[in-house]
């Protein structure tokens, strides 16, 4: 891919190779007609994502997902299309501190890993491109390890569903610069996450003769503190609180929160015929603020990832499930290998993975 460093806002009446015709994008759903697409998308956060079930908690302080999904339009509602994603495979890699390989949280990674196969995402695409609903079908909540599970489910969903979210414009955008104010990978990666002001900046150029869309934003997300004492029994003594109503381990968050300053980078390969990117790669950095409680103590926050269009019989082999090492230090927002606990597989960044075989 091509990591471009964002233009600045050209004046549009000094762009000599941008045409004076109107060029109006006008199927904003046909990327979801039958269309399969490659995901890949990975989160270091320290705002810890519970997988796993009751039984087996995991504190999840980095993870790595990978999904080939096929989706196809099912329904109109107005302005808004529902498109059925079926998951044909999925992998997910994830770092727990001082977890063993083939233990209990190795074992219910490959478990969750293979539960994914199947099942729907549900998203509402609006004519723009953006996708402001989504959903998983299939996943049943009557009890508590089921409803944890799930939480973890949609935690991970919500990238997958996010790499589809765009913002396409009516007219020829080459050589133009549009904001938008809607942008969920400018999210924390969280089950109870938060979102104050948002602002993204978007340029189309021709590159070589290729439509380069370019994409920075800055954000502010707030999510709860990890608790450390989640997953353990409520008998056991906690200075950090006391169980909810009826619960059998503490909860993974505590009431506190604490806010992200985010920055997001993109590019994506746009198809002029086909009107839609098919091609797109992002990386989003984010610090605690200042004023966020235990701010200076705190690491900082990463998610990458890319999407990518395959052709309807084209192979991608995807990596094995289960626990991985920790990220290397990211002393300039990069990560990659860090110390491997035990004889756990390194983190390979999901940009250096092949896309096709």
């Amino acid at each position: 891919m091509w990591w471009l460093a964002l233009a600045a806002a050209a004046d549009d009446a000094s762009a000599e190779d941008v045409s004076e015709e109107i060029i109006v994008w006008q199927q904003p759903f046909a990327r979801f007609d039958d269309k399969r697409w490659l995901v890949r998308s990975e989160v270091i956060t320290p705002a810890l994502t519970p997988l796993g079930t009751v039984k087996t908690p995991i504190g999840a302080m980095g993870w790595q997902l990978e999904a080939i999904v096929h989706c196809r339009l099912v329904d109109t509602k107005g302005s808004l299309r529902e498109a059925d994603c079926i998951l044909e495979d999925a992998a997910l890699r994830v770092h727990v501190p001082k977890a063993r390989p083939d233990g209990n949280a190795d074992v219910a990674i490959r478990a969750m890993a293979a539960e994914l196969k199947g099942k729907n995402l549900q998203l509402q695409v609006n004519k723009k491109g953006r996708v402001p609903n989504t959903d998983v079908d299939g996943l049943a909540e009557d009890n508590q390890d089921e409803r944890r599970l799930v939480t973890g489910v949609h935690t991970m969903m919500t990238q997958v569903s996010g790499a589809f979210h765009m913002d396409f414009p009516k007219r020829d955008p080459r050589g133009h610069t549009w904001v938008s104010y809607q942008e969920p990978l400018l999210m924390l990666a969280s089950p109870r996450r938060g979102i104050g002001s948002q602002e993204v900046l978007h340029r189309v150029d021709v590159v070589d003769g290729r439509w380069i869309l370019q994409t920075k934003g800055r954000s502010t997300s707030t999510s709860p503190l990890p608790n450390p004492d989640a997953g353990l029994p409520c008998t056991w003594p906690s200075k950090y609180g006391s169980c909810i109503a009826n619960a059998q381990v503490y909860p993974d968050f505590l009431d506190t929160e604490m806010t992200y300053a985010l920055d997001l980078s993109g590019v994506a390969v746009v198809d002029p015929d086909a009107g839609y990117p098919t091609e797109r790669v992002w990386a989003v950095t984010g610090a605690a603020t200042a004023s966020s409680p235990g701010a200076l103590g705190t690491t900082d926050y990463w998610s990458a990832g890319l999407l990518r269009e395959l052709g309807r019989d084209e192979v991608v082999t995807l990596g094995a499930s289960g626990l991985v090492a920790a990220p290397r230090a990211r002393g300039s927002r990069r990560v990659g290998t860090g110390p491997q606990t035990g004889a756990l597989p390194p983190w390979v960044p999901v940009a250096t993975l092949p896309t096709s075989e």
